[in-house]
């Protein structure tokens, strides 16, 4: 006769007490660590903002921005917006763009980058005009002043539309103009634009090109050609007519 002998394991009540409650006070910590260090860094004044600061060639009046500052300084670096303040500073035509870095433990510095200006406008006074076709101030640094002039404009369309428009058609040429491989090798010194047809004078020896009223990109790959021949035959010259489908005058 077979004997059938049973293991009898018993666990001692407690045991799993002691193991639960080391969980427990281990999550407490954790809760309390991450608590804490929430608040160190959100809401602490370890890094509140206390400075706004302005780099980059760029001036802007920083009385201005003073409403915009208050609304940042006191507040976590981690947590305060820099919405306002991003859309007053570019709100200056010399800004093109404005980065900003916060810098441990006070301090938000915002990088001013240049909107600089491709042309200058006559109209009395002399403007800048950058590549997006945004007006700058008259007292331009004295390094643009080699810029080409765009001409053509009374002192009344300036700020008009039908301003804005011509100062359009006269960017959009020279911006294609120096895609085009030009940049460097011709200088441009004026654009002048009358009845919608747009002019530029390029060169030492003042070759007028006339681009019309539209069509541009086209105007612009039968100039390259054009030019590419009167280079290899060192010849230029005074007028080079794009404004005809199908054909370039020369005269």
């Amino acid at each position: 006769m077979k004997v059938r002998r049973t293991k009898v394991v018993v666990v001692k009540k407690g045991s799993n007490k002691g193991v639960w409650f080391r969980i427990n006070v281990l999550a407490i910590f954790l809760v309390i660590a991450v608590a804490g260090i929430v608040w160190l860094f959100l809401y602490s004044p370890v890094f509140e903002v206390r400075d706004v600061s302005y780099h980059g060639k760029v001036r802007v009046p920083e009385q201005k921005l003073s409403a915009a500052e208050e609304a940042i300084v006191g507040r976590s670096m981690f947590l305060v917006s820099l919405d306002s303040l991003r859309r007053l500073i570019e709100s200056y035509p010399e800004v093109k763009k404005v980065i900003f870095k916060r810098k441990l433990f006070h301090t938000i510095d915002c990088y001013l980058i240049e909107r600089k200006p491709v042309a200058l406008i006559l109209s009395p006074s002399v403007y800048g005009v950058s590549e997006d076709c945004v007006l700058l101030k008259n007292d331009l640094n004295p390094d643009y002043m080699d810029l080409p002039m765009i001409t053509g404009l009374s002192a009344k369309e300036l700020g008009t539309e039908k301003g804005m428009e011509k100062i359009r058609k006269a960017i959009t040429v020279l911006n294609l103009f120096k895609q085009s491989g030009f940049e460097g090798e011709i200088e441009v010194s004026e654009i002048f634009i009358r009845d919608g047809d747009v002019s530029m004078v390029i060169g030492s020896k003042g070759t007028v090109i006339r681009f019309g009223k539209d069509k541009y990109d086209k105007a612009i790959r039968k100039l390259r050609a054009v030019f590419g021949i009167l280079a290899r035959e060192k010849h230029f010259p005074s007028v080079v007519d794009l404004r005809f489908d199908g054909q370039v005058v020369v005269r």
